[in-house]
């Protein structure tokens, strides 16, 4: 680690009275999903293969992106990326790139268009035609670890921070 960022996390940890490693957590959003009290009421009833699904999706969107951000909606769970948020809080939604619907049996994933090739991920629907609101254009159900590993793979790129690259 070089000696900037050190600095800085020492500097942070003794202002927030803490050490570093909390400061490490808060920043990276490592917090895990399951013990956020807001889980339950948005995710009620799911079962535990479901949760597992949805705790191993919300592990791999934060690797792909340190610095995630979790927004909770009363029906749903948004993700936000640390750069590029809007300066005001009426267009906060803008910055949401992947929502997730609760629901018992499997994770209904929403976002705004992204590789076509989504849309050939088995019951992948195309929302651009239809009213809804929400944050996007393609919902993926992910029902199970295979689906969950489909989609993860084709939408790999684009789930990046610099969506479209992969290095």
């Amino acid at each position: 680690m070089d000696d900037e960022v050190q600095n800085f996390l020492q500097l942070a940890a003794r202002r927030a009275d803490t050490d570093v490693a909390t400061v490490l957590r808060r920043a990276l959003s490592l917090d895990p999903l399951g013990e956020d009290p807001r889980f339950a009421k948005t995710f009620p009833g799911m079962r535990p293969s479901t949760r597992a699904l949805l705790l191993q999706l919300d592990l791999e969107l934060r690797c792909l992106n340190p610095g995630l951000h979790r927004a909770w909606r009363s029906t749903a769970l948004m993700y936000r990326r640390q750069e590029g948020w809007p300066d005001k809080k009426t267009s906060e939604r803008a910055g949401d790139f992947l929502c997730v619907i609760p629901r018992q049996w499997i994770l209904r994933v929403v976002l705004p268009l992204g590789p076509p090739e989504l849309l050939q991920l088995r019951g992948a629907d195309d929302l651009r035609s239809k009213g809804r609101a929400g944050v996007g254009d393609i919902a993926v159900p992910i029902a199970d670890s295979h689906d969950l590993r489909s989609f993860l793979s084709v939408a790999d790129p684009w789930l990046r921070p610099d969506p479209g690259t992969t290095s």
